[in-house]
């Protein structure tokens, strides 16, 4: 009988043939399959759910997750891409990537929201309808011009398995670029429809800012009025928190999971409205940081500076013509001159004739004290440079000779001052303040009166080179660490046995030793972290970068692939607040969106579901008190002086800010007494009727204001005659363009409606 082994060695190529069959089935096919299918062997309960339906097809709850891992994978790899052109002295060639940060490359920002992938099938099924197609060679020439001609296309396979660890293939890459190429384009078409003129930027790519179309006279006309028409009105407020108490009934499991369903895809910092469903967790970051007041240093420093110090710069100051004020000492009373004189004829003698009052009388202090050539100037009436002459003219021309002479000439008139004429070209030394009787009388500050002022001064100085220094040293511990730790990072990912953390960093002990101030944020998102000192400083990363709000911190996650993102982890960075406190701090940990099982989130959809509920009995008892103000005051129709008591009656306020009027801008403007105003708020108000008698929500609902409309001014006849002269103000071109952006949204929304979309 044959050995089992001889018939393996005499069908041996036959068998590896097989081998190597199964291995490309297990190891190539399958992983493509699953990733077309969505399908796999660690599927969770429910995954296979529709997520949405349309006309033209539908997506399970596991695409869209996979999905969104992909389009994370992929702006990853770009940017990863985009850093090593960079490094080869290149720069992608694609539009929206001319900004050295590479925050924004072309296609979707990752992000957790399933929204963004379901929004790109509708995109994709327009597109198919308009014909637009992209195929392969579309993404190749995409990332052609990308990589600038520096990366080859073994480079650019080898990044993405580094970046996807094997779990993106580059035709998984090609087929979600199809689809963002496809979108991008009908994103144009729609912008298109709106605007008329298209610029472009410095890389031959189409901006965003296009010019917004013409509006027709009758919407320039409404969009004037609403920086021009005042309103007055009378409004008290009808609080929702009120009538929380008055809830009193349960809501069944049905309804909750209904309101869940509302608002699991909706983050909760996305809207501003209390009682709109909201579940999804934003992204959050916590910041250990280091604070010290500016101003607090220089009180401290002011202290330490001794007198003798004080005084010497103080003198310094003054020869260099400082704290020279104006005298507002009064003048003393003349002396009589003798004899019972006219009250009126008590002026100072003429130099020319004491016994005589001067034709055109001065002031006392226009008697002319002798010129002192040491004198020291108001700075703006300093004598001309060396080399040019001096212009000063007389207030009458002279009738002497114009010999040059080396005295004083004969005593000059009542109506002209005293001319010393020097020989050469040297002009003479005068104080316009003691010649021209128009200037006011001058005189030099005490050392008393300023001497908080010059050791502000000299302090400021000295804080400043202290808080540079101390942060300088802080930061440099922080980096040793920072580096340190990512060092250990690398080596635990290389599997290095002998790789040890590096020794934390207490910063607590860090802001003793130094005199700061030490804080930790806890996790919070970009609303709740407003509420805090930090959250209100803004970051500048370098001389020529913009300014970066510290609250945008908590929405950017850390990136392996940019050492310098401020995303990143014990990356240690400095901001600065209005009230001039400075902040030194570091990013700990970041988590990342996500949406609560509706297990987790039922109290909190309970509490919505009884905030809504108040919030109907707040606006039915504002809608009540409103029927019965009739033609009365708001504040006659009220129960009681405590109620009274919370009307309020603005000032005269226009829809928008006329102080912006003119600086392209849109701002609204600000109302007296009343929370959060948003548009609706404004077109509420305005399109109503003198006398009537509205509800109207604040921005939040969390406030019913009962409204009386008083007035409007002026009147439309003066306001046409305004629009006539100027009808198409910088101010109405603001509006339109604002107005024009919502166009998209407005076609979005339409588009929705065509194919159908169904959301469970």
């Amino acid at each position: 009988m044959a050995s089992p082994f001889s018939i393996f060695r005499k069908n041996q190529r036959l068998w590896m043939a097989g081998a190597v069959l199964i291995a490309i089935l297990a190891f190539v096919v399958a992983p493509m399959l699953e990733s077309f299918s969505g399908y796999s062997r660690g599927t969770r309960p429910g995954a296979g759910a529709v997520a949405a339906s349309w006309s033209g097809g539908s997506i399970t709850q596991e695409q869209v997750e996979t999905e969104l891992t992909q389009l994370a994978i992929a702006n990853t790899f770009l940017r990863k891409l985009a850093f090593d052109v960079r490094e080869k002295g290149g720069f992608p060639q694609v539009p929206a990537a001319a900004s050295s940060d590479f925050g924004n490359l072309g296609i979707t920002p990752e992000t957790r929201d399933p929204n963004v992938i379901i929004r790109r099938k509708l995109f994709v099924e327009e597109a198919k309808r308009l014909g637009i197609h992209f195929d392969e060679q579309s993404v190749k020439t995409f990332l052609t011009r990308f990589v600038d001609g520096k990366l080859s296309g073994e480079q650019i396979q080898k990044s993405l398995r580094e970046v996807s660890g094997g779990r993106m293939t580059l035709l998984d890459f090609n087929r979600l670029m199809k689809e963002e190429l496809a979108q991008y384009a009908v994103m144009r078409l729609s912008d298109s429809a709106m605007r008329f003129e298209g610029r472009d930027n410095t890389q031959g790519f189409p901006m965003a800012l296009p010019m917004a179309i013409l509006t027709p006279p009758s919407k320039n006309w409404q969009y004037f009025q609403r920086f021009n028409r005042a309103a007055t009105i009378e409004a008290y407020p009808v609080f929702v928190r009120d009538f929380k108490e008055a809830v009193t009934a349960e809501p069944s499991d049905r309804e909750l999971r209904a309101l869940f369903d509302e608002g699991k895809s909706v983050s909760q910092i996305e809207v501003e409205v209390q009682t709109q469903p909201a579940f999804m967790i934003p992204p959050k970051a916590d910041f250990e940081f280091l604070t010290v007041n500016f101003l607090q240093v220089v009180e401290e420093e002011k202290g330490k500076i001794p007198e003798d110090v004080l005084r010497a710069e103080y003198e310094r100051l003054v020869k260099e013509n400082q704290f020279r004020v104006p005298d507002t000492t009064p003048a003393p009373e003349p002396m009589p001159t003798g004899g019972d004189q006219p009250s009126d004829t008590n002026r100072p003698p003429t130099l020319e004739n004491p016994s005589q009052d001067p034709p055109n009388p001065q002031p006392t202090s226009s008697i002319l004290p002798k010129q002192n050539p040491n004198a020291a100037k108001l700075v703006s009436f300093q004598d001309p440079p060396a080399g040019e002459p001096a212009t000063t003219e007389p207030a009458t021309q002279p009738t002497a000779s114009d010999t040059p002479a080396t005295e004083t000439t004969s005593a000059p008139s009542a109506t002209q001052p005293p001319v010393t004429k020097t020989t050469g070209t040297e002009p003479a030394a005068t104080d316009p303040s003691t010649t021209d009787p128009a200037l006011p009388k001058i005189r030099i500050q005490t050392f008393e009166e300023v001497k908080d002022t010059v050791a502000r001064q000299l302090a400021t100085g000295e804080a400043g080179k202290l808080i540079n220094q101390r942060i300088t040293e802080i930061r440099d511990r922080m980096e040793i660490y920072s580096v340190s730790l990512r060092a250990y990072e690398r080596a635990v990912q290389e599997k290095d046995k002998n790789a040890v953390a590096p020794e934390s960093l207490n910063l607590q002990q860090v802001a003793d030793q130094y005199g700061f101030q030490y804080g930790r944020t806890g996790l919070v998102d970009a609303r709740s972290v407003l509420a805090l000192p930090i959250g209100q400083s803004r970051i500048s990363r370098a001389a020529r970068m913009d300014q970066v709000e510290f609250f945008r911190l908590t929405t950017i996650p850390p990136d392996p692939y940019e050492s310098d993102s401020p995303g990143n982890l014990y990356t240690p960075l400095t901001s600065a607040s209005f009230t001039n406190d400075i902040f030194l701090f570091w990013k700990v940990q970041h988590d990342v969106a996500s949406t609560p099982t509706f297990e987790a989130a039922k109290e909190d959809v309970k509490k919505l579901w009884a905030l809504q509920r108040a919030s109907e009995l707040a606006e039915a008892k504002a809608r009540e008190i409103a029927s019965r103000v009739g033609t009365s005051s708001v504040a006659e129709t009220l129960d009681d002086e405590n109620q009274r008591a919370l009307v309020v009656r603005p000032t005269p306020f226009t829809w928008f800010n006329a102080m912006f009027a003119n600086m392209d801008r849109l701002r609204l403007s600000n109302v007296e007494g009343i929370q959060s105003i948003d548009n609706a708020f404004m077109e509420k108000i305005f399109n109503a009727q003198v006398g009537e008698n509205i509800v109207v929500p604040d921005a939040a609902k969390e406030i019913y204001y009962v409204v009386k409309i008083n007035s409007f001014f002026p009147n439309e006849e003066e306001l046409l005659g305004r629009f006539a002269a100027a009808p198409n103000t910088t101010a109405v071109r603001s509006i339109a363009n604002g107005e024009a952006n919502q166009i998209p949204s407005a076609w979005f929304s339409n588009l929705q409606k065509q194919l159908g979309l169904r959301q469970p």
